[in-house]
């Protein structure tokens, strides 16, 4: 296998772990480059001159993609240039890069991703590779609003986290925090609930008091208890009051 060199660029440390974690359990991978923006991997990619360049669509400085447009103004060719979102926007990144994959990246999109270049293989016209969780394959002329995986951005410390829409089973405000809570885990950042609100589907996601929000599609089952207080509860296994306030608006989004 020919050596391959790589560079990566994420503004989310876990996101660039990963995949660094990922790329380097492959044979003749060389990683000459990790970057958290934009610039930063501009500046790589003119000094180094990879083989394939991984970019993030959202990040500081500079996006993926514009990332791409300096590169190919500059004539910074590579044998693969990748753009990567938890958001399937490669209806508007069609004509810019090579590849467009779709968090979280699996094992095997990734081995396969380098054994094209490795093998001087180029992508097939006519067709991008976006990979969900299923590990499926997306073709060209699908709806991108059936299969787009939105997501909320968060501030966890230091770093920026981007969760789906699809992993978040209820949202819970505590003070000037906001907790996302997931099968997997739970996010805790610094935030408004009614910031988070906003970037949630309100045909998926319904405000039910003054600190929570739930995923409809979590919901097992309501009840009314004594006094007219109305319970629901998730498949989770948690369970939360619906206030007054929220009500009516619950029961139009419930049904």
């Amino acid at each position: 296998m020919n050596k391959v060199s790589v560079i990566i660029a994420d503004d989310e440390l876990l996101a660039r772990e990963g995949l660094t974690s990922l790329l380097s359990m492959l044979p003749g991978v060389c990683i000459v480059g990790a970057y958290a923006d934009g610039k930063q991997a501009l500046e790589g990619i003119r000094a180094l001159r990879p083989d394939v360049v991984i970019l993030d669509v959202e990040m500081p400085e500079l996006r993926g993609d514009e990332v791409l447009q300096i590169m190919r103004a500059e004539g910074l060719s590579t044998s693969k240039a990748v753009l990567v979102s938890a958001t399937d926007l490669r209806h508007r990144y069609l004509n810019c890069c090579d590849d467009y994959l779709l968090k979280p990246l699996s094992p095997q999109v990734i081995s396969d991703l380098i054994g094209t270049v490795a093998a001087g293989r180029g992508i097939a016209e006519g067709r991008l590779r976006c990979v969900g969780d299923e590990g499926g394959t997306l073709m060209l002329g699908e709806s991108s609003e059936d299969t787009a995986s939105e997501f909320v951005r968060l501030k966890t410390g230091d770093h920026w986290r981007k969760v789906p829409h699809h992993r978040i089973n209820w949202v819970e405000e505590a003070g000037d925090y906001v907790c996302l809570h997931t099968p997997y885990e739970s996010v805790v950042g610094r935030h408004s609930i009614l910031g988070v609100e906003r970037q949630l589907n309100p045909k998926t996601f319904c405000r039910i008091n003054a600190s929570v929000i739930i995923n409809l599609t979590q919901l097992q089952k309501t009840s009314a208890e004594g006094a007219g207080e109305l319970l629901v509860f998730m498949k989770s296994g948690d369970r939360f009051r619906v206030d007054n306030a929220y009500r009516r608006r619950f029961q139009l989004s419930a049904t």
